[in-house]
């Protein structure tokens, strides 16, 4: 099971990375720290935060590494969404910056649910474990040094599971699909 304060303490490792790789780096990078919330036929389906460190190359491309914290509805655990990050900056003169988000990536899930017999049912157990995860969408940022941030995204998470008992085990794919809003700064 994924502890919840290893994922803020991955969460402010990769913050301390950012800030740290600006001061010490020719290259243009990129920083966002941002909260979620996932929305799937008019229902909140998850919510949680997000962080992404990133270099700009040609000052219009970047590419980075994403890491999530999310808390789905309907799961035990924390979800960690760990993914490649590319964006297309469009060139402004004005003081925010639109961009388009393609991320693509693994999502760190493991969870174990038993469920006891009673005189009617069998005893069984559900395990899930995470899966693919891709996503795509667009966002708004200021150009300062900490400015704030503004995202939508399609997103698709898999969890495989494997339901066991006194029956033949059963194995299975499940997706959460959402629109997920992201807002937060970015440096």
């Amino acid at each position: 099971m994924i502890n919840l304060k290893n994922v803020f303490a991955l969460v402010f490792t990769l913050l301390f990375l950012t800030t740290y790789s600006q001061d010490k780096s020719d290259e243009t990078t990129y920083g966002y720290l941002t909260g979620q919330l996932g929305i799937h036929k008019e229902a909140l389906v998850h919510e949680g935060i997000a962080a992404v460190k990133g270099v700009r190359i040609k000052k219009v491309l970047g590419a980075g590494i994403g890491i999530e914290a999310l808390k789905f509805k309907g799961l035990k655990s924390i979800c960690v969404p760990v993914h490649a990050d590319f964006r297309y900056f469009f060139p402004s003169e004005s003081i925010f910056q639109l961009f388009f988000i393609a991320q693509a990536g693994y999502s760190l899930y493991n969870s174990k649910q038993n469920f006891p017999g009673t005189e009617i049912s069998f005893a069984s157990a559900l395990a899930t474990k995470g899966g693919l995860f891709y996503g795509g969408g667009f966002g708004v940022s200021g150009k300062g040094k900490i400015s704030p941030t503004l995202a939508l995204r399609y997103t698709s998470y898999t969890f495989n599971f494997t339901k066991t008992g006194n029956f033949p085990e059963q194995k299975g794919t499940s997706r959460s699909k959402a629109i997920a809003l992201n807002f937060g700064i970015t440096f």
